[in-house]
């Protein structure tokens, strides 16, 4: 009978033995030196995958597992994955050089899969301005990311402000549970002889990560108090991690919080002289901590396969149990966006208006007196030396943005002003001559036309023009807004000009 066909024949005696008594039946024991028993990765999971581990004396040589879900393995060490929440009974059968064994252990895996959040509904709100979203969990911490999967964090915690929205953005929301610490690795240095380690040599431990998990913490051995370099390399040596410690003299557990991806011969290990105890003897790796992480060996290579260097008792942080994200997209509605400079000759200061999408307008000037509602208020005169906030807002009916431009005035002394109801220019928009009219102004006035981006294309050269039609030739120019200064001892005005 070949090897194979007798394993089938045992696993069909365990299957036989199974129907015969039933699996809710009494453990069968022909024997009392059999002993049948088995771990599994978690007793409690959220993903419902877990990982189930043989470890009976009895020599088997076959197997069959009953998952409590209806699910069933006839390998030694299987992977199932539970498709519902709920609490399962697990059984084990064996068949071994002396007969039959089996085990049962009631409820011993519990299946919880996080619910989803609930979100609040989807939102629009004003471009510029920032959305408040909500969500709530029956339990744990809400998440906020702006990806489905992957991407970023953006907030935690129930309530989530965005910020000042550009566009329409889809934000996504997931609660998540801590599942605590596990710890693994030697628990002390008592495991074999050893001494502190001081030479420069860096020493690491080389370990490989099977899950995303945290590293919170290790027990370390220092020979006296002080400073010491932890560090974490990548397989290619790399530094990923690297934080400054100051340790007691003597025992202590050092906190490291660091976040390590799944990937295998990562190396820990403290920059020397470390002045840290290890073992020289003892050591047996694999050491395997809650299938997260495997400590494989160290770096120091030749006779040192039973070192142990440092760092005892890790405390690895589980992954958390998270559950699936729920997208709530904010839809922004295009709005105004204020905008406007402005010219000062002592304490008059000239609005020249810029705002895009607008189609009303609130100046308040900061000095108490009344809001104008004018696109392009008149100078303004302060009345008294001081700091103003100059604030306008636009709105186009349904949004509205806000500007604030602080202004400074060092002096209220009197001076005439030169009167903008003088001066007028047409047309505007304009698509080859603008006619600038000084009719009824007095004093003699320079102008310069400047583009958006602050390119002087036109200046009258020192010219002084009054009481009289300035015509301009604006036909090379591009397409776009430019600003029309017109400066003489009375004041300054300035002219938007739309060139079409």
């Amino acid at each position: 009978m070949t090897i194979k066909m007798k394993k089938n024949y045992l696993l069909s005696i365990i299957t036989c033995m199974a129907i015969h008594f039933g699996f809710a039946a009494s453990p069968v024991k022909p024997s009392a030196v059999l002993a049948v028993d088995f771990i599994v990765s978690d007793t409690l999971t959220c993903s419902g995958s877990v990982q189930f581990t043989d470890i009976s004396n009895n020599g088997a040589s076959a197997w069959l597992w009953n998952f409590g879900d209806g699910g069933a393995a006839t390998v030694q060490n299987p992977q199932h994955v539970y498709t519902g929440a709920g609490y399962f009974t697990v059984r084990l059968i064996t068949l071994g050089i002396a007969g039959i064994d089996s085990v049962i252990k009631v409820d011993y895996v519990h299946v919880d899969f996080l619910t989803a959040p609930v979100v609040s509904a989807d939102t629009t709100v004003c471009q510029f301005n920032a959305a408040v979203l909500t969500a709530s969990g029956l339990t744990g911490t809400i998440v906020w990311y702006d990806s489905i999967a992957g991407g970023n964090i953006r907030d935690t915690g129930n309530t989530f402000s965005t910020g000042a929205m550009l566009g329409t953005t889809t934000f996504y929301a997931s609660s998540q549970v801590s599942t605590g610490s596990v710890f693994g690795a030697p628990a002390d240095s008592s495991l074999g002889g050893g001494s502190v380690y001081t030479n420069n040599a860096p020493r690491t431990l080389i370990f490989d990560c099977n899950a995303s998990c945290r590293l919170q913490s290790v027990k370390v051995y220092a020979q006296g108090a002080g400073s010491r370099t932890i560090f974490l390399d990548d397989n290619n040596g790399t530094t990923i991690y690297s934080v400054s410690v100051n340790l007691p003299d003597g025992e202590s557990r050092v906190t490291l919080n660091f976040d390590i991806p799944p990937g295998n011969n990562y190396e820990l290990g403290c920059a020397g002289p470390p002045n840290l105890y290890r073992n020289f003897t003892g050591a047996s790796y694999p050491y395997d901590i809650n299938g997260l992480i495997s400590i494989t060996g160290n770096n120091a290579g030749g006779g040192a396969l039973n070192y142990y260097y440092f760092f005892y008792d890790w405390e690895i942080a589980n992954p958390p149990c998270v559950s699936p994200r729920v997208p709530v997209t904010v839809t922004v509605t295009p709005g105004p966006q204020a905008s406007f400079i402005t010219s000062q000759n002592l304490n008059i200061i000239n609005f020249l208006e810029l705002s895009l999408g607008a189609t009303s307008w609130s100046w308040d000037f900061g000095d108490g007196s009344a809001i104008d509602t004018l696109q392009n208020p008149a100078p303004h005169v302060y009345a008294a030396a001081g700091n103003y906030n100059v604030t306008l807002t636009v709105s186009n009916g349904t949004c509205s943005s806000t500007l604030v431009v602080p202004v400074v005035i060092v002096t209220a002394a009197g001076i005439s002003q030169l009167n903008a109801a003088n001066i007028s220019v047409m047309p505007n928009p304009v698509k080859d001559l603008l006619t600038v009219n000084l009719a009824g102004v007095n004093s003699n006035v320079s102008m310069t036309l400047t583009s958006s981006l602050g390119q002087v294309v036109y200046t009258s050269n020192g010219n002084e023009i009054k009481n009289e039609k300035v015509t301009l030739n604006l036909s090379s120019l591009k397409s776009g807004i430019y600003i029309l200064k017109m400066e003489s001892t009375d004041g300054v005005v300035l002219k938007k000009i739309v060139k079409e």
